[in-house]
């Protein structure tokens, strides 16, 4: 029994040898010639169907899975810019009231009606390299209407104000330069203060006011500076 193992191992370790060798001597041969390239490129050519078969389940599965998903996402954004364009419209018929009840009570006062203001889009071309300045150029100059003084304003609100103007180009001056400032109100309590530029923390301060002026972390501020 243990001279059956004893050869069974030696067969073994001889076969392994001999693969060992076979191995070393095709490396040989394929360093020196193209020979077994060649067979190469014609085995993995003629076997290549036979690998896209095989990978095709992977492939169509990760094809449908990725449909699905874009599919899923696409209806949820749907669902989500359909529900933010019902509440903005509703917004609109709110603000458009407001503004009809602010004429109305203009004219009562003999106030000047305001005339609604003029919109453009535009887009940063050039950001101050200035690190004590925070001014941008935007890509709408006299050309497109824009006029010193003009407030620009993103999505979330008002950002800065125009500067300097040429035919094609315009500087802003950003809300959080330090020689900005604008006249804000707490929608909490209706307090009045005048918010000013901080170049050192990219944040608006309100200064020069008294210790007893009641201000509250989370507190909304606007400002009607337009």
């Amino acid at each position: 029994m243990i001279k059956k193992l004893e050869l069974k191992d030696l067969l073994i370790h001889i076969r392994f040898f001999v693969l060992v060798l076979i191995s070393v001597a095709l490396i040989a041969v394929d360093m020196s010639s193209k020979t077994l390239s060649n067979a190469r490129y014609y085995l993995e050519t003629a076997l290549y169907p036979i690998l896209a078969l095989a990978d095709s389940p992977h492939k169509v599965s990760k094809m449908v899975s990725s449909h699905l998903q874009s599919s899923s996402e696409l209806i949820k954004e749907n669902e989500k810019l359909s529900a933010e364009n019902f509440m903005q419209r509703a917004d609109i018929l709110r603000l458009k009231s407001l503004e009809s009840e602010n004429e109305a009570m203009r004219r009562m006062l003999n106030s000047p009606v305001r005339k609604t203001s003029k919109r453009l889009f535009a887009e940063v071309v050039d950001v101050a390299a200035d690190l004590y300045q925070r001014r941008v150029v935007i890509n709408r100059g006299t050309g497109s209407g824009v006029y010193v003084g003009m407030p620009v304003m993103t999505d979330t609100g008002l950002v800065g104000q125009v500067i300097s103007v040429n035919y094609a180009f315009s500087r802003v001056l950003l809300l959080t330069d330090n020689l900005s400032a604008v006249p804000v109100i707490n929608t909490r309590n209706q307090v009045r203060a005048i918010a000013a530029g901080d170049n050192g923390n990219d944040e608006l301060l309100i200064n020069n006011v008294p210790r007893s002026t009641d201000f509250k972390v989370g507190d909304t501020l606007v400002t009607s500076g337009l």
